[in-house]
Parts: structure tokens; sequence; C-alpha cells
């Protein structure tokens, strides 16, 4: 993490450049020599202007924030009489998150169809007891499903990239599905560090 600060002017638009692969920790916004008045925190990103906070001496001098601003760079103003100071710091984006979101979505929805499948099995007509599988075969069969599930995994994740070159990870993430049971695939990706080289949210293949 590196510290980032800023100095807003009165009416003076300051835009934020973002290093690639990094994105912008807002945290404390607070007036600087405060003069009379009301004095509006504002963001442009996205074509849109956007109210942050309203500062104003001897009331709110200084408030803090948790905002995150990336891949896109902002512009900050302030609408008012005072300056402003803006602080935070820079992180690394974490392209990992939207895909952790959308796998878990996944699982969610996955979990929902097997607690219906097992309704419906539950309402059938009782079968015939199966000769119940020891305890240990049951573990060892699991284990190995598990350790196929990992090693389909990763053959995918080879062959996509060998078929279709350097990938982002969110992209790399959303179009290899990654079997249930099997550790995030960036997970998979750095226990593989022999294989896959990651240079800031880009993947490719080690040769």
């Amino acid at each position: 993490m590196t510290f980032w600060g800023a100095a807003l002017k009165p009416g003076q638009t300051f835009k934020a450049d973002l290093p690639e692969g990094e994105c912008l920790h807002l945290s404390q916004i607070c007036l600087q020599d405060p003069k009379a008045g009301k004095n509006y925190v504002q963001v442009q990103i996205g074509g849109k202007t956007i109210n942050l906070v309203c500062l104003e001496k001897d009331k709110v001098e200084h408030q803090a924030v948790d905002l995150i601003f990336g891949p896109d760079s902002p512009s900050f103003l302030v609408k008012g009489s005072s300056e402003v100071h803006l602080a935070g710091y820079m992180e690394p984006h974490d392209d990992d998150m939207g895909e952790e979101d959308e796998e878990e979505q996944g699982e969610e929805e996955d979990e929902e169809e097997e607690g219906e499948e097992e309704e419906e099995e539950a309402v059938a007509p009782p079968a015939k007891k199966a000769k119940t599988e020891p305890k240990g075969a049951a573990k060892a069969s699991a284990k190995a499903d598990t350790a196929s599930s990992d090693a389909e995994y990763l053959k995918s994740l080879v062959e996509f990239l060998q078929k279709n070159g350097n990938q982002k990870l969110s992209e790399l993430g959303s179009k290899v599905k990654r079997p249930a049971g099997v550790p995030k695939m960036g997970s998979v990706l750095k226990s593989n560090q022999d294989m896959f080289a990651i240079t800031g949210d880009t993947v490719s293949l080690k040769k």
C-alpha cells in the first residue's frame, strides 16, 4: 500500500491518475484553513458527478470515509470557499473479488438445487437398503474424487491458455468453470507457480 493525498482548491478539478493494476482507497476528507459556508466535495466518474460529503467550518470540518475507486481514474472537486484535503492510499486492484462473488453465487445456486433434489428424493418411496461402504473406503473415494476434479480443473486452465493466450484473471475465471469442491482459481494458480506466471492482473503459461 502507498500513501496518497491531494489538495482541492475551490472551483478547481483534480484528477487522480491510478497506476495500472491499482485502485485508490479514500479514507479521510478535511477542511484546510476553513472559511464560512458549506463546502460540497464531489467526485466525477463514469460520466456522473456525485456528492461525497458536505463540510462546514465549526460544524463538520473533517469526515472519515471508506471509498474505493478503480480501475477508472476519478476526478475530485469542491464547491465552496475553502480548500479541502483528501487522504488515502493506493492498493492492488483485486480482480478475483468479482470472480469470487460470481463463484460463491453459483455455489449457492448449486446448493439450493441439491437441496430441492434431496427433498424430492425424501418424498419418494423408500428403496431397498444398499450395503453401506466402510468409512475408510468412503473417505478414500471422496479424496480420489477431489484429486481428480483438481487435476481436471488445472488441465482446463492450461488448455484454455494454450489455445487463447494470455488472459486477465477475471476473464479467465469466468471462462473456465471451476468444479464444486475445487479451491478458488487464485489458490490453484499460486500453488502451481511452476506452470503459471501472474503479472499484475494478467496470467500466462510459463514456457
